[in-house]
């Protein structure tokens, strides 16, 4: 596939580079910002309200566009307890699917910040063995993956139902591109994923 730029733009890209490569400094700003994210997000003076803003927003929207979502929020918790907090395997398929197209673990908590143990200042006052603090932690972070996880299943949950029965639906996703998805899990996925951000 060729594209047509202004030559500008061709010539950015052409000499564009990518850093991999890691130094002291570039390591250093890592560590401190994934420091300051654990602290500010889930420190034991934030992690209630840091919980109770991010669960208002999904519920805000899970309800704007369909209450029905919230049928299987006790189920998604559920299957989601035994995964996210017991540490078991997926309870089903449903959920092996969910994991496999993205719609549970990819929040903030995921992506954004990194076990508390193994990065930035935290991991000094962790070190290497369990401690309370590292329990504190490694807690905090599953319940709050877990509770960010349940919204999302139980919006896949809700789609693949509605894809199922024959319902034309795009959530909060673009139309065409919701339209060119083929496979009715795919789309579900798609749909879940951009409606519970």
């Amino acid at each position: 596939e060729q594209w047509v730029v202004p030559d500008r733009i061709a010539q950015t890209l052409d000499n564009f580079k990518i850093f991999k490569e890691s130094n002291a400094i570039s390591d250093t700003a890592k560590s401190i910002n994934n420091s300051w994210k654990q602290w500010t997000l889930l420190n034991p003076l934030r992690v209630i309200r840091y919980n109770l803003n991010n669960i208002s927003g999904d519920l805000d929207i899970a309800l704007a566009y369909d209450p029905k979502i919230l049928a299987k929020v006790p189920q998604a918790a559920k299957d989601l307890w035994r995964y996210n907090i017991s540490k078991k395997a997926p309870s089903n398929e449903l959920l092996n699917e969910a994991i496999r197209k993205g719609v549970i673990d990819s929040g903030l908590q995921v992506n954004e910040i990194p076990d508390i143990g193994k990065e930035g200042f935290f991991k000094l006052l962790t070190g290497e063995k369990t401690s309370l603090i590292s329990k504190y932690w490694s807690n905090v972070k599953d319940f709050t993956q877990w509770r960010e996880n349940i919204l999302r299943l139980a919006a896949y949950r809700h789609f693949k139902e509605q894809i199922a029965s024959g319902k034309q639906i795009y959530g909060a996703s673009d139309k065409n591109e919701v339209d060119a998805i083929t496979d009715p899990n795919d789309k579900a996925a798609k749909l879940a994923r951009e409606l519970i951000g």
